[in-house]
């Protein structure tokens, strides 16, 4: 896989490219990205004097960054580009299998959820991010895959598959079943107290039990993908509100990823689908990978 990390020297970026040095297969092709800020409107003498300091900051930051890699057993190319951080990066990213960002960057209160850059990243990126909140050094961890049939959902498998060092690590898949009525407030068993009568099934409970049945065909398709890649697999399903049940799950389980699958696009038939992802990049206290 050809891997595109980004980093502007802070803490948080440092955070991001270690999580994926200890996620990612070493023979991954790595390129290590700093995006310079554009030069400011003046002079020659001061834009001379300008690009001279911004190229010694860069080329310390990509140092620093390519060692931190070796360390970890990968040897990464080094590139820089100036202009708007998240255009530079959303432009670069096209020609890669994946992008690692930091949560944050530099000089940020840290109960924000995601950083100026990473929040138009997560809402505009068309290829698959990872965004690096900490992974422990150890090749044990655990990982929780949100899986719902969809292409999306498929390729989720594929990167974890074919670009993921999974050997040591435990996987749960994870379904959350939206019924239409989870929105009205009602409770799970809300419909054992509804009559039936022999010969008739109410439509509302035979709506659920199709979207079961669903689940753990979807589930099990999952489980068959990753068949030998793992240390160990168990699975989930749960009634509720994807976002709200998948950020439960991240922290009760103590999950070091959440991987989602999410469309990448802005229109409305997929706000649904790309609000979830929003809302557990932002929300969860993991490492969340977004596989587009």
């Amino acid at each position: 896989m050809k891997i595109l990390m980004a980093t502007d020297g802070s803490p948080d970026a440092s955070i991001a490219l270690l999580t994926a040095a200890r996620l990612l297969r070493k023979d991954s092709d790595v390129t290590v990205l700093c995006v310079a800020p554009p030069p400011p409107h003046r002079g020659r003498h001061k834009l001379i004097e300008y690009e001279g300091r911004i190229r010694k900051e860069t080329d310390r930051i990509l140092a620093d960054a390519t060692q931190l890699l070796a360390s970890e057993g990968f040897q990464a190319a080094a590139i820089t580009d100036s202009g708007s951080a998240a255009e530079v990066i959303l432009r670069h990213a096209s020609d890669y299998d994946l992008t690692v960002i930091g949560a944050k960057g530099r000089n940020l209160r840290q109960d924000v959820g995601l950083g100026p850059v990473a929040g138009i990243l997560v809402d505009r990126m068309r290829s698959p991010l990872l965004i690096g909140r900490g992974m422990p050094p150890d090749p044990e961890g655990r990982i929780l895959v949100a899986v719902d049939g969809s292409t999306y959902g498929r390729r989720e498998i594929e990167i974890l598959r074919d670009g993921m060092a999974l050997e040591g690590r435990e996987i749960t898949l994870m379904h959350v079943v939206e019924t239409p009525w989870v929105h009205l407030g009602l409770d799970q068993d809300w419909g054992e107290f509804i009559e039936e009568k022999p010969d008739h099934v109410e439509p509302a409970l035979e709506v659920d039990r199709t979207m079961h049945v669903q689940a753990a065909t979807i589930v099990n398709r999952a489980s068959v993908g990753l068949e030998g890649f793992h240390a160990g697999l168990s699975t989930v399903i749960v009634d509720g509100i994807p976002g709200d049940e998948i950020l439960s799950e991240t922290d009760t389980g103590s999950y070091d990823l959440a991987v989602l699958g999410s469309t990448g696009s802005n229109d409305v038939k997929h706000q649904m689908l790309g609000s979830v992802a929003a809302k557990v990049a932002w929300n969860a206290r993991c490492s969340v990978l977004l596989a587009r």
